[in-house]
């Protein structure tokens, strides 16, 4: 599966420049979890999760080296933070798009690289596709105060993140009452 997200992603950025658009941003988006105990976890299932956030950044940063970019936005998750039972493979893959927000910086800074790179530790969404079951949502609210980031919400603090200069940034929703 990767592979082919891969040619699309090459497919793209090349038709851009034919096409002689200026790129002026990337948002790598990708994910996939995979809830299991370490010691239950398999090679196979441990690449599966990595790959799109390591190996498609990887490939997203090499596709647009070149490219006058303003802005290269990786979508992390609190859980490279805050950890999770059975996602210690997703918190290590989104682990890596925190450090490498610091290391495209500094390529910036080398001039190897072209615009800032944030990295946003994002919480769990009220839609989308990582969406949690509401006896999971529950527990989170009475525990930490934790609740789903609406899309309206989300989508503004993307809008002030994009005005930011910091490497990363971590956004999420709690009830006031919970802190």
């Amino acid at each position: 599966k990767t592979g082919v997200e891969t040619d699309l992603a090459k497919k793209i950025v090349k038709l851009i420049k034919e096409r002689k658009l200026h790129l002026k941003g990337v948002m790598h988006a990708a994910g996939v979890i995979h809830d299991a105990l370490m010691e239950k976890k398999t090679t196979g299932q441990i690449h599966t999760v990595l790959s799109p956030k390591v190996q498609g950044l990887a490939n997203m940063d090499n596709f647009t080296k070149d490219e006058k970019l303003d802005y290269f936005v990786l979508f992390s998750s609190m859980a490279s933070i805050t950890g999770n039972i059975g996602q210690c493979d997703y918190a290590c893959a989104n682990g890596f798009l925190d450090g490498f927000a610091r290391y495209r910086n500094k390529m910036v800074k080398d001039g190897s690289r072209h615009g800032k790179t944030i990295s946003i530790n994002w919480p769990y969404w009220e839609e989308g596709g990582m969406a949690l079951d509401k006896r999971l949502q529950q527990s989170m609210k009475e525990q930490s105060g934790l609740v789903p980031l609406s899309t309206v919400k989300g989508l503004s603090a993307l809008n002030i993140v994009l005005q930011q200069t910091w490497p990363q940034v971590i956004v999420t929703e709690v009830e006031r009452a919970a802190l």
